[in-house]
């Protein structure tokens, strides 16, 4: 059995897999998903705060 685990041997395949990581659609795409739902979600309890008031 062979199991082989991936290390970069140099800092510059480090940096280039960091990069990649941060240049990646699927980040950015949920990043600004999550960031929308919290906007609504704050504005919906907003909302109902000034509604219980009332």
């Amino acid at each position: 059995m062979n199991i082989n685990f991936y290390f970069p041997s140099s800092s510059t395949q480090v940096a280039n897999s960091f990069i990649g990581i941060l240049l990646s659609p699927s980040l950015w795409g949920s990043l600004i998903g999550a960031t929308i739902s919290a906007f609504v979600a704050y504005w919906i309890m907003q909302a109902n705060a000034e509604r219980e008031k009332k």
